[in-house]
């Protein structure tokens, strides 16, 4: 990712989250990190960060707990 498209994405979260542009600078976001933007609660007047900065090993983790929790769950039925 280039530093334009770094600004570009770390202004798009301040402005998501209604805050001034100049805010955007404190969103701090690594070279092929995932975030994802959405809505507390699937209301749209609820803007919300929902992942941010993500890297791979992490996504990994939290996926694989989730499956594992599942196939617990299904295990113990």
């Amino acid at each position: 990712m280039s530093s334009v498209e770094r600004y570009f994405v770390t202004l798009l979260a301040a402005r998501w989250m209604g805050l001034p542009v100049s805010q955007g600078q404190h969103f701090l976001l690594s070279t092929a990190s995932l975030s994802i933007l959405g809505y507390e609660h699937n209301l749209a007047e609820g803007s919300a960060i929902i992942l941010w900065n993500a890297v791979w090993n992490e996504i990994f983790d939290q996926v694989t707990s989730q499956v594992l929790k599942f196939a617990a769950m299904k295990g113990a039925q």
